[in-house]
């Protein structure tokens, strides 16, 4: 993880969890690898909390896009997009929105 990106996690994580915003919590389960246990346990509801949710895919812009666009689209709102699905790309995309 590049520098920026654990600088804004370890901000992230020193925040209660009311104190996440919606955007925070993107990042956060999209760098869930990177906590601690400690960390799992404290954000459980959070990380949990759309672990089973299914993309409707619908006729938007993100979804004509080819998988190393998203990946582009994904990095450049500075989460980490290599090796995630195009599910997922499309779920952190659809969740910073």
């Amino acid at each position: 993880m590049d520098s920026r990106s654990q600088e804004k996690l370890a901000g992230i994580v020193k925040k209660d969890l009311h104190e996440l915003t919606a955007p925070d919590q993107v990042f956060l389960r999209a760098r869930r690898d990177y906590l601690t246990s400690d960390q799992l346990e404290k954000f459980k509801s959070v990380l949990e909390s759309h672990a089973n949710v299914v993309v409707e895919v619908d006729a938007t812009e993100e979804i004509a896009l080819s998988y190393k666009e998203l990946q582009a689209r994904v990095a450049a709102m500075g989460f980490h997009a290599i090796g995630k699905t195009r599910e997922t790309l499309l779920k952190i995309i659809a969740d910073a929105k």
